[in-house]
Order: C-alpha cells, then structure tokens, then sequence
C-alpha cells in the first residue's frame, strides 16, 4: 500500500514538472523560454460599415424630418487580411486605402437605394472613417445622397459631417464636386455594378452575388467582367445585415 502511494506522488511529481516546464520562462534554471501562442487574428482588420439611404416607399416629406433611426441600413462587417509586408503604419495606411477605393463600389450598388433625406435616386456619396491601428478595428459611415449640392440635402449632410468631425476631433473633409463632362450624371446606386444600365429592362434584371450577398449585377457577362475587382471584397465579406422595414 505504502509502495503504491510513494509510486502514485512520483508520478503526479513528474507531471507537474512538466506542466510548469511549459509555461515558465526557465529563468534560473537553464531551460528555454516557453514558446509564444501566435495570434492568429493579429493580420486581420475588422472593418464595421453602415450605409444609410433610403427607398421610393418612404415618405417624401421635409428632408431633415428623417432621423437616424428610421434611415434605411445595410450593415457589414468585412474581415480582410492585412497584407504580411504591410509592417509600418504608412505601409498599412496606403493598403487600406486602395483596399476602401477599391470596395466602395459595393457599398452602394447593392439595392434600391434613394437619397438620405429625399425620395430622389441617390448617385452620390460621403464616407467618414475612423480607424485603430492598436485594435485592428475600422468604422465607416456611408451617406448616400441624390447630390452634395442639392440645398437642403446637401446642408444635412454637412451638418451631420461637422458633427462626425467634432466628436472625432477632425477637421471636416471639404465637399468638393469631381470634375465632369457637361450632360454627365453620375451612376445610379440602384443600377448594375458594373455597367451602370439605367434601362428599366435591365434594373429588373439585377441579382446579387451569391456568395457575399451584396453586390449586384444585370447579367453573368457583367459579373465576369467586375469579377477581378470585386473578388476583393467578396472574400472578405463576414456579414450582411439589413435594416430595410
């Protein structure tokens, strides 16, 4: 009986050796640090972005009578890997912002969207970012609107952008309309991804892609040709909420 019990503190003896073998640095002992667990997400940045608009079911009433709570939403939640050679903040810095300038595009063709604040197609856009290095987290707001220099609409949406930039302690980005051609519009949100048709014929056409559920395109033909583009996105597409009641 004494043999067993001396036999059976050996053991548990050895076990705890090793146990604490594992998780000690060996300081003063001659033994190795402990192998370090590898974060696994420390390469991925979470990106939460919101999209508010609206559709042609909502009231046309005065513009600013739409609060926050009864704007349209598309919620998502994109996961895309940070490039390995991506090391510094700067290098960090021009990769998300080539990955955005290269995603933004979905972020709008996506549904029947109208402006914000009225009932008219929307066809412009403000994003306001905010980003944490330190946490791999990144929040973007998307307004869509009919046109920043519309009056009504347009004053909206610079106050809701002064009001970002305090709370983010930021200078406002300044609304600067991109140069265009005389008769040109920009693309309807609610049109293709890709080739931008307009054609009541080809707006009823329209579907998503089947693997993000978001993007959307009038035909398999302009899917393949926007394929390289969006493959971005598509992949680091995590989920899709709607907030469309």
């Amino acid at each position: 009986m004494l043999e067993t019990l001396i036999t059976a503190c050996c053991v548990l003896g050895a076990i705890y050796a090793v146990w604490t073998s594992l998780f000690t640095s060996g300081s003063g002992s001659g033994g190795e640090p402990a192998a370090e667990i590898p974060d696994i997400t420390s390469h991925v940045l979470k990106i939460r972005v919101v999209v508010y608009g609206s559709c042609s079911r909502d009231p046309d009433d005065e513009p600013n009578s739409r609060s926050v709570a009864s704007r349209r939403q598309c919620q998502i939640l994109l996961e895309p890997e940070i490039p390995r050679d991506a090391t510094t903040k700067a290098s960090k810095e021009a990769w998300i912002q080539e990955y955005i300038k290269t995603v933004s595009r979905d972020f709008k063709h996506n549904r029947n969207w109208r402006c914000e604040f009225c009932n008219e197609r929307a066809r412009m856009s403000r994003l306001h970012k905010s980003l944490s290095w330190k946490h791999n987290f990144m929040s973007i707001s998307v307004h869509l609107v009919c046109d920043i220099d519309a009056p009504e609409c347009g004053q909206i949406l610079r106050s809701i952008e002064a009001d970002w930039a305090r709370q983010n302690n930021v200078r406002p980005a300044p609304f600067v309309r991109p140069p265009m051609a005389p008769g040109y519009d920009f693309p309807m949100f609610a049109s293709c991804a890709e080739c931008h048709d307009e054609n009541p014929k080809s707006l009823r056409r329209l579907k998503k892609c089947v693997a993000c559920g978001l993007t959307r395109y009038c035909s398999v033909q302009c899917q393949k040709a926007d394929r390289e583009r969006h493959k971005v996105v598509c992949k680091s597409v995590s989920e899709v909420k709607w907030v469309w009641n």
